[in-house]
């Protein structure tokens, strides 16, 4: 039904999100005519598992193929947003180190996080999600205006290999419940966050070549391009 009137919507001119998110159960039935065993629980928690892992796989497909597309924060964090629908969660929270600390070399080796993260990016499930820069001190844990007084809050590390790139800082009443789903996206949000800050280090680099190669009072190419 859902399909039909996205169809009917875009058939006829008028505005349809790009994004709907459809819930679907399972339904068990003994299409065979076969009486039902007394282990019927155990059958349907083991094809849920099943179900459950194949569409983690196809999770972890989809969502490196649109990540990898992203060249900037804002874009990497709308498409997180997009596959977190797949676990149950009230706010996201995504909190990153200071660049400029960690490589101005304040950093010692056995040290993993700056002394300041900035809040970068707040996910709302099924309501919005919108980008910032707020610094803050990282044993705040969060900015003050969204710590909530007697909330439970779940903490997860940001990191690549061997870099640390921050946190994520979850609200939710189901921890239970993440389980793959949420490791696949974490993975892929760490994953595609150090190819964003790589893209964007390389950007700047071009960008100082190129005005490298300009003279400063004239704005004509100078020797180095000639």
């Amino acid at each position: 039904r859902a399909a039909v009137d996205i169809l009917r919507n875009l058939f006829e001119g008028r505005e349809q999100e790009q994004y709907v998110y459809i819930p679907v159960g399972i339904s068990y039935g003994g299409s065979c005519g076969c009486v039902l065993h007394d282990n019927y629980s155990s059958i349907r928690e083991l094809y849920r598992e099943k179900e459950y892992l194949k569409s983690s796989i196809m999770l972890n497909a989809y969502a490196n193929v649109d990540m990898e597309s992203c060249n900037s924060m804002g874009e990497l964090f709308q498409t997180a947003y997009k596959y977190s629908y797949h676990f149950e969660y009230q706010s996201i929270y995504i909190c990153l180190c200071d660049r400029t600390e960690t490589e101005a070399g304040e950093l010692s080796n056995e040290e993993k996080y700056t002394d300041r993260v900035s809040l970068r990016a707040v996910l709302r499930r099924g309501r919005e999600c919108y980008t910032c820069n707020e610094e803050f001190d990282r044993k705040q844990i969060l900015p003050d205006k969204y710590r909530k007084i007697n909330d439970t809050i779940y903490c997860y590390p940001l990191h690549y290999k061997n870099h640390c790139m921050g946190y994520v800082v979850m609200e939710t009443n189901e921890p239970k419940t993440l389980k793959q789903y949420f490791v696949t996206w974490m993975l892929a949000l760490s994953n595609y966050l150090d190819k964003v800050y790589i893209y964007q280090e390389n950007q700047n680099l071009l960008q100082f070549r190129h005005q490298s190669a300009l003279d400063d009072m004239t704005g004509l190419y100078n020797r180095r391009e000639f």
